[in-house]
C-alpha cells in the first residue's frame, strides 16, 4: 500500500486540552440560553442569545479544529 495514501486515512485525535475547551464553551452557551429564557425584557434576552450564538460558535470551531464531532 502507498505510504502517502495511509497517512491522509489517519485522523487527528482531539486533544483533551481541546476537549475540555468545547465544552467549557458549550456550558457557557447553555449558561447564556438559560439566562436569556428568564429575561424579563426583549432587549436582554437579544443580548443573551447573542453571547450563547458566539459561544456555540466557538465550541463548533474548537470541535473541527479538533477532528471531533
Amino acid at each position: 500500500m502507498d505510504p502517502a495514501k495511509q497517512r491522509d486515512d489517519i485522523k487527528p485525535q482531539p486533544t483533551a486540552e481541546a476537549i475540555a475547551a468545547a465544552q467549557y464553551y458549550q456550558r457557557r452557551a447553555a449558561e447564556c440560553r438559560q439566562v436569556a429564557a428568564i429575561s424579563i425584557d426583549e432587549e436582554s434576552r437579544e443580548e443573551w442569545l447573542r453571547l450563547a450564538n458566539q459561544w456555540a460558535y466557538l465550541a463548533l470551531h474548537a470541535q473541527r479544529s479538533t477532528g471531533a464531532t
